[in-house]
């Protein structure tokens, strides 16, 4: 039969005997009528049996008339088995062990054409075992056999031995035939005949060919009986006994083609196991003999002999992740003249195969399926788009609908114009052909592409569902798992940045124009204080004055010298006030400081209990026990009360508008020293207005040459100058103290990359015990740490145009790839080193001829030197990441093609989702020798565990793949758009045909090819 499903596990009896076998144990009055309702008890999974009784077809004639009478409806064919007996022999000579060949011959030969064309052929062909054959050699027997003449044989072989011996025997007619034997060459020559082309598989007996001794004299026979034979036949008591057959087969090098068949002498409820239903072999083809030859082809893969194939139990299990069939029609409202759609289309478990000529209909059967079941790759439709059949214009698909139906009997229902629902879960995975292509060709780099986010989600398929700690990405899983330390990381920048500002400073001091700057202002300052010297006033002495007047001016002196004295204590005073005022507002900013931090610490501190609550009390604690956060703010609080207080009655001593207050008292003694002024005569008042001149020259001297903290004075730039020898091993610190904190920031990294590798893990670990994805593909999975633009970001602050060693873009580029290129920024000592690289670069000319040049002219306008170094020792361009390998190129030296070749073999090998994957010719931009050589067998292997679609064009994936089912598209155009889709297995003569017309462009194309190749010798 035929089954528009494919090629499906059923279970293949091709050995049992019938009532009317010469050997049977069917008894009782009524014995065919059991032996037919026996059969038609089988277990539903049994659709194929092979009639062998022996040299005879009667049985076999029997069960064809009863199924076309209607009995036998369970099963769907019945194929006639000749059993002969070979004249080679096992065992030992006191007991020889008669070699079974079996002849399983196509129900399309009728009985009577293989009795007359092979079985009468072989009539006198036959000779006797070798104690017997004397019997016919002398002419006491020489007859054709039948069940008479084999019955009479048997008693002259009984006759030849004491009566006493022959109880030991069988009946006459087992005991005939048993001894009848025939070379292999005759079997061969009788089936050498036309009518048997293509019509009839071979099999030997396992058991009694294990008898053949192997030793010099049959070796060569013992190889050629079994391998020249199609199959081997066994009856095993158990899977074990199976298991253990098919190894010794292996082991010895032989033909392992092993099927269980029961061997059926009795009936189902017997103890024996040569009874009904006693059967282990499964077979995935149609149940017909085409579906038989098949095994031949992929023997591993169609013959499964056990208690029940994986796949079966595997959809079983998941009904819910295997699609049963799709139904797309239109709908009720529908009023489109043209056809389109009317098509049930049921669907295989296993690899289905879509082929069919250009514009024929095949991305509409697969972009249906992805709509059906929201796949998020919709915008890249073909068929099911705005510019094909769902042109807003004249969108077709409104009047279509369509169905699919789970293993599991669960539907859902379509408009084939409605959106996908992006929030609904992705029931399959699909990869339209044109969005291969794209992300493939994807410009950019690889971690930041669409190939790499794919890449990701089968890698997540590999973690275990208890440790993706309820994350629905590995993104998410990372960012999870990485968020303190990316905390940390920024802890580190900030900390780097405030050591960057020193080092900027500090670099600016060991300019050549600094030194010549402070020293041009040290000389400007004593410059002033030059003239300053030159404008002292005159000395002048004091007025000689009558006794009488002396006396007078002298008190008035004597009050002027006490006036001025306080003058210059309330002076004193105000200076003090004046920096104790800015003592208290340094000391109440640094009390804001602290309180700031504080509160920032508890917002902290309340954010970690408010994320972390939950955490803690999941292993079992209180979030209040394990951490407590113990601050006593008044303690601040007061000491900035203390700091306020003194700093406003400060400012009350300095306001002038309040009576008492120095800056009043000052004014009063000005006033004061004014008044006494006035009564002083005119010598001994420019006497008192020198002194007053002679002291505010000495207080401006004193100002000029300031002190070493005072901005803009003599003292200060000497001071400067004086430490500008320091600056060099003040900046030498600064920048070990930067690396070091680039170290820190790269540990971290480095921890981070450890934390990936732990996540990627398991799918490095199943490609290191894959042979397919280690050896086939050489792929060589790592986790490294990678610069993800690290010359794109230096050069937007650096600039090509400044003379150093990046000018010119060219140049500058080449320069900075040479650097990059000698390092290993995964280690410490790696980035110690192109770090030291990069800052050297940067401060000498590395071209030849070149000079220490000065960083900050290298800068672009609106950077600045800070933000240079914050990058820089940052290692904000470094990230873990994978890289893989696929051979000796790494993902991103990949071209589109290996790329695709790449991706596909991780959907189809690597990753462990198990919903159906949908392919839109995944051979595109492949040549045939990587479709043969790497994604035949991905394919193959991913088939055991998941359903698969491919869209194809290539017969290697749909053929050499073996595809379970194969889908036929086609629209027909001139009778109203019409879609046909034709589907079964490749076994089926329609679709044989239409693979052959349309992967290999006809038969008479594909022997015309064939012929013209050379035969190739393996060595």
């Amino acid at each position: 039969m035929n089954d528009l499903r494919g090629s499906l596990w059923r279970k293949w009896d091709l050995h049992v005997h019938t009532p009317e076998s010469l050997v049977h144990q069917y008894t009782g009055d009524n014995a065919w009528e059991r032996f037919i309702q026996d059969l038609e008890r089988l277990p539903l999974e049994f659709k194929v049996i092979g009639i062998n009784d022996y040299l005879f077809l009667d049985g076999y004639k029997r069960l064809v008339a009863e199924k076309a009478k209607g009995r036998l409806a369970n099963i769907d064919l019945v194929l006639p088995v000749i059993e002969l007996r070979l004249d080679k022999f096992g065992g030992t000579a006191g007991h020889l062990s008669r070699v079974n060949f079996h002849i399983v011959f196509s129900n399309e030969l009728s009985a009577e054409l293989i009795e007359q064309q092979f079985l009468n052929a072989l009539s006198s062909k036959h000779v006797l075992s070798p104690e017997y054959d004397h019997i016919r050699t002398t002419g006491k027997w020489e007859a054709l056999p039948t069940k008479q003449s084999l019955a009479d044989l048997g008693k002259l072989i009984i006759e030849t031995v004491p009566e006493k011996e022959r109880g030991k025997f069988n009946e006459p007619l087992i005991e005939g035939f048993n001894n009848l034997c025939i070379s292999l060459g005759e079997i061969q020559k009788a089936l050498s005949s036309h009518y048997f082309t293509g019509k009839f598989i071979t099999a030997v007996g396992k058991t009694e060919w294990a008898d053949i001794k192997w030793n010099d004299n049959s070796i060569a026979d013992k190889k050629t009986i079994i391998n020249g034979a199609g199959l081997v036949f066994i009856s095993a008591q158990t899977t074990e006994h199976l298991v253990k057959a098919k190894k010794a087969l292996t082991d010895a090098g032989v033909n392992n083609r092993l099927l269980d068949c029961s061997d059926a002498h009795h009936f189902s409820d017997s103890d024996q196991k040569e009874r009904i239903g006693k059967c282990f072999t499964w077979i995935k083809a149609d149940t017909t003999f085409a579906g038989l030859l098949q095994v031949l082809n992929e023997p591993e893969e169609r013959v499964f002999v056990g208690d029940i194939p994986a796949i079966m139990t595997r959809v079983r299990s998941n009904t819910t992740k295997y699609i049963r069939s799709v139904r797309i029609e239109r709908k009720t409202t529908a009023n489109i003249s043209e056809t389109w759609f009317n098509n049930e289309i049921p669907l295989n478990p296993n690899l289905v195969a879509i082929i069919g000529n250009k514009g024929k209909g095949k991305s509409a059967l697969t972009d249906t399926i992805g709509l059906l079941c929201s796949t998020k790759q919709h915008s890249h439709f073909t068929f099911l788009s705005p510019y094909n059949f769902r042109q807003a214009k004249d969108n077709k698909a409104k009047h279509f609908q369509a169905t699919l139906t789970w293993e599991s009997g669960t539907s859902i229902c379509k408009g084939l114009d409605e959106a996908v629902e992006t929030s609904h879960p992705e029931l399959v995975k699909y990869i339209p052909q044109n969005y291969l292509e794209t992300i493939c060709t994807e410009l950019g780099r690889i971690e930041e592409s669409e190939f790499d986010r794919e890449l990701k989600t089968v890698i997540f398929s590999h973690v275990e569902d208890t440790d993706r700690l309820g994350k629905t990405s590995l993104d998410e899983l990372v960012a999870y798992q990485t968020t303190e330390a990316n905390a940390r990381i920024e802890i580190l920048k900030q900390e780097l940045h405030d050591i960057n500002e020193d080092i900027v400073a500090l670099e600016l001091k060991t300019q050549p124009g600094y030194r010549q700057e402070i020293e041009n202002l040290l000389a400007v300052k004593r410059q002033e204080l030059a003239a300053h010297e030159t404008s002292k006033p005159v000395e002048m002495k004091r007025p000689d004055n009558d006794p009488a007047r002396q006396k007078e001016i002298g008190d008035i002196a004597g009050k002027i010298d006490i006036a001025k004295n306080r003058l210059t204590e309330c002076d004193k005073a105000i200076e003090q006030a004046l920096k104790e005022q800015a003592q208290q507002a340094q000391l109440i900013t640094v009390a804001d400081k602290l309180l700031a931090r504080i509160a920032n610490l508890e917002r902290q501190v309340q954010g970690f209990i408010t994320t972390s609550r939950a955490e803690i009390e999941s292993i079992g604690l209180q979030c209040d026990v394990v951490v407590k956060l113990t601050i006593n703010k008044a303690l601040i609080d007061e000491k900035r009360t203390t700091f306020v207080e003194k700093k406003i009655g400060i400012e009350k001593h300095l306001d002038s508008s309040l009576d008492g207050s120095l800056s009043h008292n000052k004014e009063k003694i000005k006033v004061e020293i004014a008044t006494l002024q006035e009564q002083l005569d005119g010598p001994n008042k420019k006497y008192q207005e020198h002194i007053t001149a002679l002291k505010t020259w000495a207080d401006m001297r004193t100002r000029i040459e300031g002190n070493t903290t005072s901005t803009g004075t003599l003292k200060y730039y000497v001071h400067q100058l004086e430490n500008l020898a320091q600056v060099p091993s003040m900046l030498a610190d600064s920048k070990a103290r930067r690396l070091t904190k680039a170290k820190e920031i790269h540990k971290v990294i480095s921890e981070l990359a450890d934390a990936y590798r732990k996540l990627y893990a398991p799918v490095q670990d199943f490609i290191t015990k894959s042979p397919l994805a280690k050896d086939r593909f050489q792929l060589n999975f790592q986790v490294g740490i990678i610069d993800t633009g690290f010359i794109e970001t230096f050069f937007d602050i650096v600039s090509h145009g400044i003379a150093g060693s990046f000018c010119g873009v060219e140049d500058g580029l080449k320069m900075m790839r040479g650097i990059l290129a000698r390092h290993d920024l995964n280690t410490e000592s790696g980035i110690e080193a192109f770090l030291s690289d990069v800052t050297d670069a940067l401060e000498n000319d590395k071209r030849p001829g070149g000079k220490p040049v000065i960083v900050a002219d290298q800068i672009k306008k609106g950077k600045t030197v800070a933000s240079l170094y914050d990058f820089l020792f940052s290692l904000e361009y470094l990230t873990p990441r994978y890289t893989l390998h696929m051979g000796d190129k790494e993902m991103d030296q990949l071209s589109p093609g290996e790329r695709g070749t790449l991706l596909l073999a991780f959907y189809l090998l690597v990753g462990k989702d198990d919903i159906p994957l949908v392919i839109d010719q995944p051979e595109e931009n492949l040549d045939n020798q990587t479709v043969f050589e790497l994604l035949v067998p991905c394919i193959k292997m991913a088939k055991q565990r998941r359903q698969i679609f491919i869209v194809t064009h290539n017969p290697n994936l749909a053929v050499v793949c073996d595809a379970e089912q194969i889908i036929c598209a086609d629209l027909d155009k001139k009778n109203n758009y019409v879609m046909r889709y034709v589907s079964g297995a490749i076994e089926n003569p329609v679709i044989n045909k239409a693979i052959v017309d349309i992967l290999e462009g006809t038969l008479p194309a594909f022997v015309n090819r064939d012929s013209k190749y050379f035969p190739t010798t393996t060595t």
